[in-house]
């Protein structure tokens, strides 16, 4: 003890240091005595285990709804079961409840847990959206069971399963990649959030703001009281331009098929329906499914998970050849009554074309060369063109380039030049490589919705649209638009009238004449025009029917690609058909 005589007796300095030690040691003391005096209460009640925590609360996702306000997709209410480590008791004990009650091998609970290890007290989410019955058997032994916390969150639901999930999309744990590329914006590593489709697309608006809790727990990690809470605010809805009647009709004509179809208002490219076969039904990702049914559809070798309208590549056959006619119109030395012998075959240099029809189909002009789909008559007119004028009029029409859809990955197909083939094959572009093209093989591949944009275009006369499917962002409770989307015309092209009639008449001729190679795709009373095709692949073929109705004054698109099919005419022009007369019984043949 350091009294006042040796105080005294100290240096000056040695003083003032000691005066201050004695200082410091009675703030101790007495700050002491406030925490475990004064405020035993409080403190004992925090201290245990680190009781104070902070619990995110998920946002409800945006709706997603049809042009008639009906829904596709919302949420439902889900358990996940999560574990806080540092709140285990016994292990073993634990391990064996959940491998029990919940299947769980000990080993992947293991490593879940060792990956949040650098955060300590945060409940890990080891296994999503449990059944009721299992949540039941948690909440019976949870007294047992500290550390072991059900999670209550939304989880999507997609009302009609698999119609419209090439559309929609699905929601799924987000990547590690979009993790790191967006934590900054508030993602958790074990975050859910938009994988394809318009989940994907749209994710900013759909997935609204987590909102947060500090709560206090008991010694087994269950909540106390709440201390401080803020809200989470739902994402916005979303209004599409999808009909979902019409939508149901094209999942139905197409089931049994590889392949895709898709419906588009040539008069302002809003996407009415579209399918791609196999198909999924999204609910499997968000909802309690085993691993192995996940499995069958991620490693299906018919990849469902595929959208084809949009990111399948195909050579798009003799629907192609409509491009070689606005190519050849365009000449000021073509006539449309020009007319060249069918044979049945076309030698060119040392090699001989064919046309699909053998015995040949004599002279034809332009108009019956659409309609016999005759491949001499566009050899001939596509040398007459040249390769530059072909891929010319077809960029203008919006081949060879991602049309801007708004639905997550669009394939991005390139239009074969000489210049493309030089770099990527180191060989020199040949006049028999405009022979393939001219009928729309050899190197060309297009996706159905690329050519279901240029045929709008044909129909409505010369406006190249961008297709869409979102209409608009709406906020939840009041309505009110947060974004609208409108129609975007990439282009107008410079068709006149005489050209665009030409056209249509010869389509039309196509479907509703006798010999047209599409008259199964007729509809009486909707004036259906189109164009068939059959592109070689490999050693096999697909079939393509793409068309518009009616043919005065056209409003809507339909184009179909069966894989493997046999014939554009026999294959797809019938489905096709089926499609425009669900689409004429639903809204023509009421009001005419």
């Amino acid at each position: 003890m350091i009294g006042p005589g040796l105080l005294n007796e100290m240096h000056p300095r040695l003083r003032i240091i000691a005066v201050l030690g004695l200082i410091l040691t009675l703030v101790l003391i007495i700050k002491l005595f406030i925490i475990q005096v004064v405020d035993y209460p409080k403190y004992s009640e925090y201290s245990a285990n680190n009781r104070i925590r902070i619990i995110r609360t998920m946002p409800l996702r945006g709706n997603i709804y049809d042009r008639n306000g009906r829904l596709l997709a919302d949420n439902r209410p889900s358990y996940n079961v999560c574990l806080v480590e540092e709140d285990i008791k016994d292990k073993d004990k634990t391990m064996y409840f959940l491998e029990q009650a919940l299947g769980l091998d000990k080993d992947y609970v293991r490593k879940k847990l060792k990956e949040y290890r650098w955060r300590p007290y945060t409940p890990v989410v080891i296994k999503r959206d449990i059944p009721e019955k299992e949540v039941a058997q948690i909440e019976e032994n949870r007294l047992d069971l500290p550390g072991v916390i059900v999670e209550r969150i939304p989880a999507r639901n997609y009302v009609y399963n698999n119609a419209g999930s090439s559309i929609i999309g699905y929601v799924g744990r987000i990547s590690r990649d979009d993790y790191e590329r967006n934590k900054e914006k508030g993602y958790s590593a074990d975050d859910m959030t938009g994988i394809t489709g318009l989940e994907k697309e749209y994710e900013r608006y759909l997935r609204g703001e987590k909102g947060g809790m500090q709560v206090q727990v008991d010694s087994r990690g269950y909540r106390d009281k709440i201390l401080k809470s803020h809200p989470s605010s739902r994402g916005y809805d979303i209004y599409t331009s999808i009909d979902i009647d019409l939508q149901k009709d094209v999942e139905n004509i197409m089931s049994g098929v590889k392949g895709a179809a898709i419906v588009l208002d040539s008069r302002n490219g809003e996407v009415l329906a579209l399918s791609s076969k196999p198909d999924f039904n999204p609910n499997v990702f968000s909802g309690f499914v085993e691993q192995e049914e996940i499995d069958l559809i991620i490693k299906s070798k018919d990849l469902p998970l595929l959208n084809r309208a949009i990111g399948g590549m195909y050579p798009p056959g003799s629907i192609f050849k409509v491009v070689i006619a606005l190519a050849s119109l365009d000449r000021p030395d073509f006539s449309s009554n020009t007319k060249h012998h069918c044979s049945g075959s076309f030698s060119f240099g040392d090699r001989v074309f064919n046309c699909w029809e053998k015995r040949g189909h004599g002279y034809v002009n332009l108009t019956d060369a659409i309609k016999y789909s005759c491949n001499i008559y566009f050899y001939n007119e596509g040398l007459n063109c040249g390769a530059d004028r072909i891929i010319e009029t077809a960029e203008n029409y919006g081949y060879g380039q991602k049309t801007g859809i708004d639905i997550y990955g669009e394939a991005s197909p390139e239009l074969p030049r000489p210049e493309w083939k030089k770099e990527k094959f180191g060989q020199s572009w040949y006049r028999g490589d405009t022979v393939n093209l001219s009928i729309g093989q050899g190197y060309i591949l297009t996706t159905p919705l690329q050519s279901a944009v240029f045929l709008s275009a044909v129909a409505n006369g010369g406006k190249v649209y961008r297709p869409r499917v979102a209409l608009s962002v709406v906020r939840h409770n009041t309505g009110d638009k947060i974004k609208e989307f409108l129609p975007f015309e990439k282009s107008a092209l410079p068709i006149s009238e005489k050209k665009h009639k030409m056209i249509k008449d010869s389509m039309w001729r196509v479907v509703n004449e006798t010999h047209g190679t599409g008259t199964a795709a007729a509809v009486p009373g909707f004036d259906v025009c189109g164009k068939t095709g059959t592109a070689q692949a490999g050693s096999g073929t697909h079939a393509w029917f793409g068309g518009f109705a009616p043919r005065d004054n056209p409003e809507l698109v339909v184009v179909v690609l069966i894989e493997g099919g046999e014939s554009g005419g026999r294959s797809a022009a019938p489905l096709a058909g089926r499609i425009f007369k669900s689409y004429y019984e639903r809204y023509k043949k009421k009001i005419m």
